[in-house]
């Protein structure tokens, strides 16, 4: 049994609605039933008053399937912002490389938003992929593939800077 259709089962046990369920333990209707069905789990805070409010331990209300099930969404979602920051850097080199060709600073503006996001979207990837991967670090191929992204960062910002100061 998933801990969506655990959560469910104690809850309709105990006679509460998820309105009842979400006040008791101070989170929202909308979290209840997102974790109900399966596609969130709480922080464990909200396991610890879980397990009080139903009288069970925090155990009982997760299994081995729900831990393997967390790993796959938070490894997923990590892919998915690793390619959202890779498009991103890639949008932000072929505005520079617009920019500097045409001689129209503008196009810079595209860059700087891009590279904005990238940024954004880099670090919430690396977030994602440090708890995904259980914290075990990233391999030499991955530094090597962050270093040459943030020089290409610096590159595009410095570039627009000479650009705009009307050096190049």
């Amino acid at each position: 049994m998933t801990f969506a259709q655990k959560l469910k089962a104690l809850r309709t046990q105990a006679g509460m609605t998820q309105e009842q369920l979400a006040g008791a333990i101070y989170v929202t209707r909308a979290a209840i039933s997102k974790w109900e069905t399966g596609k969130g789990y709480p922080g464990v805070d909200s396991l610890k008053l879980l397990s009080q409010t139903f009288g069970v331990s925090i155990d009982e209300l997760i299994s081995d399937d729900d831990v393997q099930t967390k790993r796959t969404l938070d490894a997923r979602k990590s892919k998915l912002l690793y390619f959202a920051a890779a498009a991103l850097l890639a949008g932000a080199f072929a505005f520079a490389a617009l920019a500097y060709a045409l001689g129209q600073p503008l196009w810079y503006t595209g860059a700087a938003a891009c590279t904005l996001g990238y940024m954004g979207f880099a670090f919430a990837a690396k977030d994602e992929y440090a708890r995904a991967a259980g914290r075990a670090g990233y391999d030499l191929k991955r530094r090597a593939a962050r270093i040459f992204a943030a020089a290409l960062v610096i590159a595009i910002i410095v570039m627009g800077a000479l650009e705009f100061a009307g050096v190049i």
